[in-house]
């Protein structure tokens, strides 16, 4: 369901309770779509939330910027095989005692990398060890940003859960109800529709996680 699918819905269910009518109720319903929209969005890192897309570095070249909806890197490849050549992630302490303190770095092809942010220059970036010899693709696999664009259909349960926390009274016991369910609705799809292998570690759900603490937002830097 689109987001005007979803408003026609939620209007036809309030119109039968009564109580707002008007434009009022339409703001209520625009707000709360929106609102559910980007809360089901930013629950998991889901499937569809999955994009590719092609950086370059070239020769000498260590740190390359992310695209501006990046939220996560899966994988990075040079494309040098049929396949692609596979870099292998490192957590940022572990790369960065990799880097000689002299300038004898000698370059060669990247064989690991960091993600960070760039607080200096707001952007998201991946830094590479060793620095290419010479020019390179790099192919990606990341999560991205939710930028007002439909969910597949296969999630409108979650959806509708999400959005009806919205058109509750905050705090009393229907929103807290429908909080209930849409925690319980989001867990259920993931695991039936994007992790259907639950005896396999989701190394990435942890580190997405991590990120969204309560009081700090994705975007924003961190201590390294």
């Amino acid at each position: 369901m689109n987001a005007k699918e979803l408003r026609d819905h939620f209007k036809n269910l309030l119109a039968v309770r009564g109580g707002l009518k008007g434009k009022e109720l339409e703001d209520l319903i625009k707000t709360a779509v929106r609102m559910g929209q980007y809360d089901f969005y930013n629950a998991y890192p889901w499937a569809f939330r999955e994009t590719t897309d092609t950086i370059t570095a070239t020769s000498g070249q260590e740190t390359v910027d992310l695209p501006e909806n990046f939220i996560g890197l899966l994988t990075v490849r040079e494309k040098d095989t049929t396949y692609g050549r596979l870099l292998i992630k490192l957590e940022p302490e572990v790369y960065d005692r990799l880097l000689p303190d002299s300038a004898s770095r000698t370059n060669n092809k990247p064989k690991y990398f960091k993600v960070y942010y760039n607080g200096s220059d707001g952007v998201w970036q991946l830094a590479l060890y060793p620095t290419p010899d010479t020019g390179i693709t790099l192919y990606i696999n990341y999560h991205k940003d939710y930028e007002g664009e439909n969910i597949p259909d296969k999630y409108t349960a979650g959806v509708l859960a999400a959005i009806a926390k919205y058109l509750a009274v905050p705090g009393s016991q229907e929103y807290l109800t429908a909080d209930t369910a849409f925690n319980i609705e989001v867990k259920r799809l993931y695991d039936i529709t994007d992790n259907p292998d639950l005896t396999v570690p989701t190394t990435f759900l942890t580190e997405y996680e991590s990120l969204r603490e309560a009081d700090r937002k994705w975007y924003e830097p961190w201590d390294q």
